[in-house]
């Protein structure tokens, strides 16, 4: 095996082979990285002249012209593998140790414990315990507070659209078919209209305590991401007067009802 830096080309031919590829290892963010001051390299284990195992690695510095490393959401490569795993992250300690560094920061896109819709774990679900622990033997800490989500919640858009409202607890069933009947409409917004959903995550934000990105962030997204099909912005609309016609329609259907009730009754 053999450590080295890949170019953009190997590297973004193994992420999209890579099962744990994530857009925040693609290229595209590093060119976002750039333009916020950090520096990008990307690094990777060749086998036979395969890459085997490779990471987009930025950095930045800091105090005492010291660099502080991070790879986001990475490094991808077969954590089962105890082998490559050793020997990827002595060689790449032994990277940043070479470039000064005084802080290298992780955060593999793996599962660390299964969780049902309660939160709960998940009995005999996907686990990544062995993982944190060769992690820590390796040298590494496991921050309280993360840079990237610690809980994420996802679905599988491979089923049918039957079978995804079935999925759905009732409640949740129940919102969606009232949305249906609100009049409320989605449609993408062109880079143009950005500013209209700037002004929502701002007021979000604002409401529930988190800072938003500025508007040249989500332009820059559009820019990096659209035209390869890997982006869209969704803006959802309630048109009001449809809203109220179709509640007009419903109490004429409850009127009926009741008026037929009572004739039944009377």
């Amino acid at each position: 095996m053999k450590f080295g830096e890949l170019t953009e080309e190997e590297f973004r031919t193994y992420l999209n082979e890579s099962a744990l590829k994530t857009f925040l290892q693609t290229p595209e963010i590093g060119k976002l990285r750039k333009k916020g001051g950090w520096e990008v390299v990307y690094l990777g284990v060749k086998e036979n002249e395969k890459v085997i195992a490779a990471t987009m690695l930025v950095s930045q510095k800091n105090f005492f012209n010291s660099y502080e490393f991070y790879a986001s959401r990475g490094p991808l490569l077969d954590f089962q593998n105890e082998e490559l795993v050793s020997f990827f992250f002595e060689e790449l300690l032994r990277y940043t140790k070479s470039k000064n560094g005084y802080i290298l920061r992780i955060d593999p896109y793996l599962i660390y414990h299964e969780r049902d819709i309660d939160g709960n774990v998940v009995e005999n679900g996907v686990n990544h315990e062995s993982v944190v622990s060769l992690l820590k033997k390796i040298g590494f800490k496991r921050r309280e507070h993360p840079e990237q989500v610690r809980y994420m919640f996802s679905i599988d858009l491979g089923k049918t659209e039957e079978e995804l409202m079935k999925s759905f607890r009732s409640n949740v069933r129940n919102y969606i078919r009232k949305t249906e009947k609100m009049g409320i409409t989605v449609k993408e917004l062109t880079k143009e209209e950005l500013p209209s959903l700037k002004k929502i995550t701002e007021e979000t934000g604002k409401r529930k305590g988190f800072v938003d990105k500025p508007l040249t962030y989500y332009e820059d997204m559009y820019d990096l991401y659209h035209d390869r099909g890997e982006i869209r912005y969704l803006l959802a609309t309630i048109h009001l007067e449809e809203y109220l016609n179709n509640l007009n329609e419903e109490l004429k259907e409850y009127e009926n009802t009741l008026a037929n009730t009572e004739d039944i009754h009377s």
